[in-house]
């Protein structure tokens, strides 16, 4: 009987001290902890006054950190979906390269989005005429997404990601050849006029692929010669370059990255064997989306009509857009302080 209950009393006492351990060592966890950040407090003891001081003194800058890590990011979901969101609604839809365009004046664009709206909603309904089609096969027809007008513009000079990547002194010596080419060409022009483009109608692009939606213009020879001078000033060589050189990594262009970009656009050309002169003055005013080759032949087919009787008007009165000027598009270099505007004004 005694041996029973001192089994008793040593299985009560065991589980007293199970029951006392626990806490204690959450709280020598608890102790070591603190210890440690008393420790790395201790080590740095100026950075942890002037963080202190700076939460204090803006304590929503924290709160705007934490906000910027987590929906600026391009790898979250929030930050893509912002990031798409404010592409569509600027310049830079879809475009992650800068390029010089040709300034025209806004109420050309605001026709062209307008005539791209118009020419969607006809299609449509004349697809929907010719077919029933149900839910699911209305996701794999043909059709046609207008791009924003904040989004519409007319690429002249393509510069890619190179201006970031280019140095300074190479930016500014670049912007300045770039504007005394303009004023040589402004001072042998009588008239702004010459400097015009003109509407000729849309059409599916690129050739051979067919997944856009442009209207194509014709430029006056006037821009053609002006393009053809700035690929030459991003060919430009150094004029005290050898062959010979001791540093045989240095390169004989002025703009090394600018005219290794140039020249792959030209090769390309070669290779594809294009009719197409290098700059074709157009404007992207949709993408398609679904369909197969046979909706497309069919659309390019109808967009020949379409030209010929309802975009007629609008031909008519985009007959001869005035150019004001060239504008940098797309990212801007932030290290150089530029102007990236280029007037078309010639002495009159």
């Amino acid at each position: 009987m005694a041996s029973i209950v001192s089994i008793m009393l040593t299985a009560t006492c065991l589980l007293l001290m199970v029951k006392s351990v626990r806490p204690l060592r959450c709280c020598s966890l608890l102790h070591h902890n603190s210890h440690r950040f008393s420790v790395t407090s201790k080590t740095s003891p100026i950075s942890a006054t002037s963080n202190s001081d700076e939460i204090s003194s803006s304590p929503t800058s924290v709160s705007q950190q934490q906000h910027h890590n987590i929906f600026q990011g391009h790898r979250t979901k929030m930050g893509k979906r912002l990031r798409k969101r404010e592409d569509k609604e600027t310049n830079n839809a879809r475009v992650r390269n800068s390029y010089l365009k040709l300034s025209l004046d806004e109420t050309a664009f605001n026709s062209l989005h307008q005539l791209i709206r118009t020419m969607k909603e006809q299609w449509d309904s004349g697809e929907n005429e010719l077919q029933h089609i149900s839910k699911k096969q209305s996701k794999r027809q043909l059709t046609i997404k207008p791009r924003t007008l904040p989004s519409l513009h007319m690429t002249y000079f393509f510069c890619g990601r190179v201006l970031d990547e280019m140095p300074c002194d190479e930016l500014n010596l670049w912007n300045a050849m770039v504007c005394e080419r303009l004023l040589e060409y402004n001072d042998a022009t009588s008239s702004a006029e010459e400097y015009n483009v003109q509407f000729k109608g849309l059409k599916l692009f690129p050739p051979n692929k067919h997944y856009l939606v442009v209207a194509m213009f014709e430029p006056s020879s006037m821009l053609y010669g002006l393009y053809e001078e700035l690929c030459k000033l991003a060919l430009s060589k150094k004029p005290s370059y050898h062959q010979d050189s001791e540093t045989s990594n240095e390169s004989e262009y002025l703009f090394p990255l600018l005219a290794e970009l140039t020249k792959s656009q030209h090769d390309k050309r070669k290779q594809n064997k294009s009719s197409l002169p290098s700059w074709v003055a157009h404007v992207t005013l949709g993408n398609l989306s679904g369909g197969n080759r046979d909706d497309v032949k069919r659309l390019n087919s109808w967009l020949e009509d379409y030209n010929k009787y309802q975009a007629s008007e609008m031909i008519h009165e985009l007959n001869a857009i005035n150019v004001k000027g060239l504008a940098l598009g797309g990212p801007v270099p932030s290290h150089v302080d530029v102007d990236w505007e280029y007037s078309l004004h010639p002495k009159e």
